[in-house]
């Protein structure tokens, strides 16, 4: 009993994240399960796969043993991962940095690289095989993401066929329907996907601004609602032929297409010093349309010697996005404003990338390749003034055309061995030389920027007894700036808080060291990871004051350093064959500071944790609670709000297995979530709340036909993660 009892106060202390292992007889562990665990005897391992596991230096969350993924979306199911946090407005966070590349099957698409945000909601977890994430990436990846990578993989096919019908609703009208089918017939596979999303997301939001511009000092007070309305559409297809029994071709595309609009009517008061009031009734009515495709071509070659491959990829990704927005600002006093904001982005991406592996004496494997990355990306803004409806004034200082060309070419090699026959090394090296140019037409002004960095990266793998293992890393990484960076179109939807890019921004370097220990004791599985991560010329949002003392301008801009020190715990413990309780918590102190222009320094502690417990009620019902608690945490200029959450899910299997019926309850004491930032400046202080509803119930249903027998997949595709974007704020 005392044992049981240390064992869930540590899984509560420790914030949890669980996975299942198998206990000898018939216990079933909830845990980490190492590499090394192979090495047990007389251990059963049974054709549950563990929820979490590490393989490789990666963190393996196998989202298709997750008691909710029928209900979720890939963005909610992130939740649940460790290392990953996921604000309440959507924003995605790994180790507490939005600097990381987040990849499809390990290979980028156009919509993940400008916005993972609107690609993981649209994506259901149903579809997820497993989620990878990694810290400390080898050579053999490309060098962007400071934070490192997020690998979504979805589910993998098997000779025969089989499919499924699912579909979800929730409360607050999210929707969601998903149909797969995967089939094999001799020598050909084809598996596919197709997901259609609606959903309507409400908020309101509060904001007080003092300025402190000498002799313009103000106060501005804004109340606002906002109704967004969506509907996307994915889908996925691909098509392998196995040549012979060691080569096959994979003809493979993903396809996005997305339809929203946010209708915003705001209150704007603003109090100058000595003035009158001057109140300002203001609406803006956003189309946003996104297009996004992506076509590759893969060829593997498999010799004789296992472990000796050959295989060549190439891939074109193409996207298109636009936002139109409608504006009317009524002013008194003053005057009335009838504004219309065009911004269309067009990008294309072709990639060329040839690997190969081959084994050497002494357990020895070398690995070695080349890559070319050629991208174009265009922006086409502009702003037309309405004095009367049957007038538009083109506003010639809020309109170019923007073209930006990158072209990236790469070469890496890794060598792993062993030392005894136990330590395992891994050493790699990469060299990627980036030429750029950016072109505003209208006063044909070209950027060139060209700059060559080479990586290195060490893995030590260091087995201590069967079940614990303890590793260490050191890898440097490159953060390349995106379009949503780099455009420098000016949202003034909201004249009082306006947003553009930065075409000068630089690409910013890190870093980083980590040591990761995992064991294994009775029930209980624990993970350490300590990390130090210092980056220079770090990519951070800014703002400025305008001119007129009443006009913030929000955008991106390289400060000197950026440092964050963390501490992963995650820890897993199965109380009995049918309750497990597990947990992960994450604090990290960060420090941010530039010297360049004006001087900006903080610093500050946060922290990231969940928790959750599920039961095993038996007759293929399952329960489970979980727990979410993340801090505010700092940024340069002050500190964004923490928040709070916690779900109760009920899942029912159906007709043999086949079929599942699960209820979601979330948030079932709080209707809202209050988030809110406090930004403080010599200039000004400023404070924004958000106001989310949160409060919902959702039900789906999936069910399962056919039988598979043999992987159908043979894509290994490309991993384009060399790039940093920002996600869209709407």
């Amino acid at each position: 009993m005392k044992h049981r009892f240390f064992t869930l106060l540590t899984g509560i202390l420790s914030c949890p994240f669980f996975a299942y292992a198998q206990r000898p007889a018939a216990f079933r562990i909830t845990g980490v399960v190492a590499d090394s665990a192979k090495q047990l005897k007389q251990v059963t391992i049974t054709a549950q796969k563990a929820l979490l596991e590490v393989k490789d230096g990666r963190l393996v969350y196998n989202v298709a043993n997750d008691l909710n993924k029928d209900n979720l979306s890939a963005a909610e199911m992130l939740r649940r991962v460790p290392l990953v946090t996921v604000e309440p407005d959507g924003t995605i966070l790994l180790k507490g940095s939005e600097q990381f590349k987040v990849l499809l099957n390990g290979k980028s698409t156009s919509l993940l690289a400008k916005s993972p945000r609107d690609a993981l909601r649209s994506l259901p977890a149903s579809v997820i095989k497993s989620i990878e994430i990694i810290t400390q990436p080898s050579a053999r990846y490309d060098v962007e993401g400071t934070a490192g990578i997020i690998n979504i993989i979805t589910r993998q096919p098997f000779s025969g066929y089989n499919g499924s019908l699912s579909g979800s609703y929730n409360s607050l009208r999210y929707a969601n329907g998903t149909a797969t089918l995967n089939a094999k017939t001799g020598r050909l596979g084809i598996a596919g996907f197709v997901t259609v999303n609606t959903f309507r997301n409400k908020g309101r939001s509060e904001g007080l601004r003092r300025s402190h511009v000498p002799n313009y000092e103000n106060t501005l007070a804004q109340t606002g609602s906002s109704v967004f309305d969506g509907t996307s559409y994915y889908a996925s297809l691909e098509l392998s032929y196995d040549l012979d029994s060691t080569s096959s071709l994979s003809l493979y595309s993903n396809n996005n297409i997305g339809r929203n609009t946010n209708n915003a009517p705001q209150l704007n008061l603003l109090y100058p010093d000595q003035q009158p009031v001057q109140t300002g009734q203001y609406t803006s009515y956003t189309r946003y349309s996104n297009n996004s495709y992506d076509l590759g071509l893969d060829y593997q070659k498999r010799f004789r010697q296992q472990g000796h491959t050959l295989s060549l990829s190439l891939n074109r990704n193409t996207g298109r996005n636009t936002i139109h927005a409608d504006n009317a600002q009524l002013n008194e006093p003053g005057p009335d404003n009838y504004l219309e904001n065009y911004n269309g982005e067009f990008n294309t991406e072709n990639t060329v990338q040839l690997d190969y592996a081959r084994p050497l004496p002494g357990n020895g494997q070398l690995e070695s390749g080349i890559k070319t990355i050629f991208r174009t990306i265009e922006s086409d803004y502009n702003q037309h003034l309405h004095p009367d409806p049957d007038r538009a004034l083109r506003q010639v200082n809020r309109a170019d055309t923007y073209r930006y060309r990158q072209d990236v070419l790469a070469a890496y090699t890794t060598y792993r061995f062993k030392i005894k026959k136990r330590v395992g090394v891994q050493l790699g090296a990469r060299l990627e030389k980036t030429n750029t140019s950016a072109h505003f037409i209208s006063s044909d002004t070209t950027i060139h920027i060209d700059y060559l960095h080479f990586i290195p990266t060490t893995n030590i793998t260091i087995p201590i007894s069967g079940t614990q293992t303890l590793r260490v890393s050191y890898s440097r990484r490159l953060q390349r700036p995106w379009i949503t960076g780099l455009n420098p179109y000016v949202n003034d939807n909201d004249p009082y808080n306006v947003s553009h890019g930065n075409p000068n921004l630089q690409p910013e370097t890190s870093h980083s060291v980590g040591m990761n220990y995992q064991v294994m004791i009775g029930g209980v599985s624990l993970l350490v990871n300590p990390d130090y991560t210092i980056t220079h010329h770090a990519i951070e949002a800014f703002l400025s004051v305008g001119a007129d003392s009443s006009t913030i301008a929000a955008s991106v801009a390289n400060i000197d350093r950026r440092s964050a020190a963390g501490l992963d715990l995650v820890v897993g413990a199965q109380l009995n064959p049918h309750w497990s309780i597990n947990g992960n918590i994450r604090p990290v102190y960060t420090s941010l500071q530039n010297e360049t222009g004006r001087s900006l320094h903080n610093t500050g502690w946060s922290a990231t944790s969940y928790v959750s417990s599920d039961y095993d009620l038996g007759a293929g019902l399952k329960v489970e609670l979980s727990f979410y608690l993340n801090s505010s945490r700092p940024a340069l200029q002050g500190r964004m709000q923490g928040y709070s959450s916690h779900t109760v899910s009920l899942r029912k299997e159906l007709f043999h297995r086949r079929a599942t019926l699960s209820l979601y309850l979330d948030q079932l004491f709080q209707r809202e979530i209050a988030w809110r930032s406090v930004i403080h400046d010599p200039l000004f202080e400023q404070t924004s709340t958000f106001y989310y509803p949160v409060r919902a119930a959702r039900l789906g249903f999936n069910w399962k036909f056919g039988q598979l027998k043999e992987a159908v997949t043979r894509k290994k595709g490309v991993k384009n993660d060399d790039v940093k974007r920002s996600d869209d704020n709407h």
